[in-house]
């Protein structure tokens, strides 16, 4: 009995001796050494990769996303390219800190803070909510009513890449033309949009709007829709990416030629959108494509409260407005002539009035002037219905300047 008393207090010595090693190993260091340590890893490995980090942000309430593909320079520089924005490419600043958790910040002048002032709800300050199989999620640190974001990275490799990229390619850039179709060599033409892995063609059959949808398997020169689009009894199903031109060819062997093409028009119009446009007095402009998007800060420059355009077709007005600006929250143009055309184009003309104390800012502002000379253009707006009470208006002379507005 005496032996095994002994034996167990020899183990029992053992074991504490090993506890204790391994609490003195835990607390060898101290909690600032541990945080550092931690954000260390996570720059270094941020870093390691030269192809850079193939990433998907996901924003505006999950309506958007867009492909990045970020590659980090240093511990202080990334370099960001978004496909769908024209190849933008651009270096920014960025900073790792820790409060409760890793936090990934990119400077206020980024391309990600870009979005926020266009008011996507999208951030440009994240917190790592996880990191699994060589992947990081982070989650925006925005505020409730911002809305959240995500930001989700894995390396990039050459395979992933591509196909990435092609995804991109097959969605909407921004700075070509908002009109893009499916155009054959016999005259017919389909609109043509992408969302996520789906593409749509829509086109006019008795007077209704028809819509066709398929799945796409992407490869690396293309596209196929797993369910052909059939023109006549002949099937159209696999699309060609020319890097040239940012246009698909069709290239299945059934007798069909042509391809989706960024085009100067739409593919049709549909009757009486223009008067459910003009059927509602007020309406704002909630965003703008790339081209006219640069014309925001330049006019913050001289209203720094500005918050968005409005429309009173009504009424007759254009007005800017900018809460808590010295000398009233709304200052623009009045007499503002809203008519639709004959070819079911809206033109908006005005007489020369203006209103409010501080219109002078708009209208010798650089940014305000380029807003203005968009939708004054004689030539006229398309007017495209994107939702229930969303509208998009798009020039004519040049269709990558455009506008979203809602009622």
């Amino acid at each position: 009995m005496r032996k095994i008393i002994l034996f167990i207090s020899i183990l029992s010595i053992a074991f504490s001796s090993c506890e204790k090693e391994d609490v003195e190993e835990i607390f060898d260091k101290s909690p600032e050494e541990r945080v550092t340590e931690q954000l260390n890893t996570v720059r270094a490995d941020l870093m390691s990769n030269e192809m850079g980090w193939h990433s998907t942000y996901t924003y505006n309430e999950g309506k958007e996303t867009l492909l990045l593909l970020l590659k980090f320079i240093d511990d202080t520089r990334v370099e960001i390219t978004v496909p769908e924005r024209g190849n933008y490419k651009k270096e920014a600043g960025y900073s790792l800190r820790y409060t409760q958790q890793i936090d990934l910040i990119f400077e206020t002048h980024s391309f990600l803070a870009d979005l926020v002032d266009k008011g996507r709800k999208a951030d440009f300050r994240w917190e790592l909510e996880k990191q699994e199989d060589g992947q990081y999620f982070f989650k925006s640190r925005a505020a409730s009513n911002e809305g959240e974001s995500e930001l989700n990275m894995m390396k990039a490799t050459p395979e992933n890449l591509k196909i990435a990229f092609m995804k991109s390619y097959m969605r909407t850039d921004e700075t070509k033309s908002f009109f893009r179709n499916l155009e054959l060599t016999s005259g017919e033409k389909y609109g043509y949009s992408c969302i996520d892995n789906k593409v749509t063609f829509k086109y006019i059959e008795k007077e209704k709007v028809v819509i066709f949808e398929s799945e796409v398997n992407m490869n690396n020169d293309g596209f196929v829709l797993t369910t052909p689009f059939v023109i006549d009894g002949k099937s159209i199903s696999e699309f060609e990416y020319d890097s040239t031109t940012g246009n698909f060819s069709i290239i299945n062997a059934d007798g069909v030629d042509g391809g989706i093409n960024y085009d100067v028009a739409p593919a049709f119009t549909v009757k009486g959108v223009v008067d459910q446009f003009l059927d509602i007095n007020f309406k704002s402009i909630i965003d703008y494509s790339t081209n006219l998007q640069v014309a925001i800060p330049v006019l913050q420059d001289s209203v720094p409260n500005f918050n968005s355009f409005q429309l009173y077709s009504d009424w007759g007005y254009l007005l800017c407005y900018a809460p808590g600006t010295e000398g009233g929250n709304w200052a623009g143009f009045s007499k503002m002539n809203f008519t639709k055309t004959d070819e079911d184009l809206l033109t908006i003309g005005w007489e020369g009035y203006v209103y409010g104390n501080w219109w002078k800012k708009i209208y010798y502002n650089d940014g305000g002037q380029l807003i203005l000379n968009f939708l004054l253009d004689e030539n006229g707006l398309y007017v495209i219905q994107a939702g229930k009470k969303e509208y998009y208006l798009v020039s004519k002379s040049n269709p990558s300047y455009y506008c979203l507005v809602e009622l």
